[in-house]
Formats: structure tokens, sequence, C-alpha cells
């Protein structure tokens, strides 16, 4: 199966017309981005693709190819946010560029395309989409920083573009992502998700906690005042630096 989504545009100005593909491969669907447009034609793109696309068998999942494309941190948290709201599994992000590499492992995400002797996806008719259960992970997205006092509830994953100051508090049945400066208290994972996570611009806060678990941190914890990627790990809060950071020291432009 192979799909596409063309867009026209003006070809004096920007070039030939975007292009994304969808392959079907035998870990489900394989996405390759177009090297020419702009973020905002890519995203453009991605989003009006129909959401039953991206349906698939229990245990399938796609992997996002960026080939000679470069990946900037704000096109992928960008990215993070269309793929959270289609309820998509992206099973691993590639590209030919070193520099989005390391930004993609750094973010704790897998580099390598899913071997090729995994058994191949039963051929079987997709179920109704009214008829699936019901798992969407809602996103909140929140375009601003929070200060002492505030405080925010959700099912899904949370997105903060901002920083979490002290006294300011985020409880989430799934991950949560501080752009900025992590001084308050996140809970992540709180309907017991074990593959909740926490990422932070800059780790400052003396208390993370993923579903029942508690980590505790201090100044003299690694990672201090670094950006991290916090999971759980056979049960054990697990905290990484995460060393995909740009030229001011963080992963995000904060």
């Amino acid at each position: 199966m192979k799909l596409k989504i063309a867009r026209r545009r003006n070809t004096q100005k920007r070039g030939a017309a975007a292009q994304i593909n969808m392959e079907r491969t035998h870990y489900g669907i394989r996405i390759a981005m177009p090297e020419s447009p702009d973020e905002g034609v890519l995203l453009e793109l991605l989003s009006r693709i129909p959401t039953g696309s991206y349906l698939l068998p229990e245990g399938e999942g796609i992997v996002l190819d960026f080939r000679a494309r470069a990946c900037s941190p704000g096109l992928l948290l960008r990215l993070l946010q269309v793929m959270w709201e289609k309820e998509v599994r992206v099973l691993a992000w590639l590209s030919t560029k070193a520099e989005s590499i390391r930004l993609f492992r750094g973010s704790g995400f897998s580099v390598m395309e899913p071997p090729a002797d995994l058994p191949p996806a039963p051929a079987v008719e997709p179920e109704p989409q009214q008829e699936r259960k019901p798992r969407r992970r809602r996103l909140k997205f929140i375009p601003t920083s929070m200060r002492s006092g505030q405080s925010v509830r959700a099912q899904g994953d949370v997105i903060l573009w901002g920083h979490l100051n002290s006294g300011a508090e985020i409880v989430a049945g799934g991950s949560v992502v501080v752009a900025g400066r992590l001084r308050g208290l996140v809970h992540a994972g709180q309907g017991d998700q074990e593959d909740a996570f926490v990422l932070a611009g800059s780790f400052e806060t003396a208390q993370v906690r993923l579903g029942h678990k508690i980590c505790y941190a201090d100044a003299a914890t690694e990672g201090w005042k670094k950006p991290v990627l916090i999971t759980l790990e056979d049960g054990t809060p697990t905290i990484r630096e995460n060393t995909a950071m740009n030229e001011r020291g963080r992963l995000w432009p904060f």
C-alpha cells in the first residue's frame, strides 16, 4: 500500500509540489518527509492526513523518515503534538543528518528502523472506527509559563511551552513536556501508564512523580539545571541528561 498526499504550490516562489509518502511495511507505516517545503507546509500536510489512515493492528506503529531534511527542536515539539492528537505510536525517527539524529536520540527516541526479520503484519480489514475501543490520549497544550499557585490537570499528555515555576503543578494521565525550567511539581502517568515520561528543558525541581513512583532530586543530582528525560525503567524513575542541546545550552529556546 502506498498513499500519496500532494499540495500544489507556486513553483516560481517555492519549488515543486510537496509530497508525503506513506508506505506499508512489516512494522506498520513508514512516512517519508518531503525535503523542500517549510515547516508550516509540512505540518499542514501531516494534519490533513485522515486519522483513519493511522488505524493499525495492535502492536504496529509508524516510522518518521526525515531523510536529508533537518529537524529543529521546535519542529519536533510540534510534530509530537500532531502525532499525539492523532493517537499515533511512533516506533522510530530516522534521518541522514547527524544533528537531527542527536536531537532524536537525546529526546529518548529510537533512531533505528525496526528490524526486517519481524513477522509480517497480518492482512486484516480495519474495524469500523465506531466499534474500536476508545483509547484516545488527549493532548493539552499550554502556550505560556505557569506561576506559583497555578495548577493543571489533564487525562492525557501535557506540553508546557514555557517555565513551570515553583509552586505550580501539572498532573497528567500521560507524559509531560516542560520546554523551559522545571521548578514546580509534575505528576505524569497518574493512571499507572508505564510508558509515561517527563521531558524538561532545565531540571530544577526537588520532586517528580511517575505513576506511583517518586523521584527526589537536589543540586547534587545528575542532570540538575540541564535538559533531562525522566522515564520508568524496571519500575524505577531514571533521570538522563538530554544531550540534544542547542547552542544556548538547552533543548528548547528558553
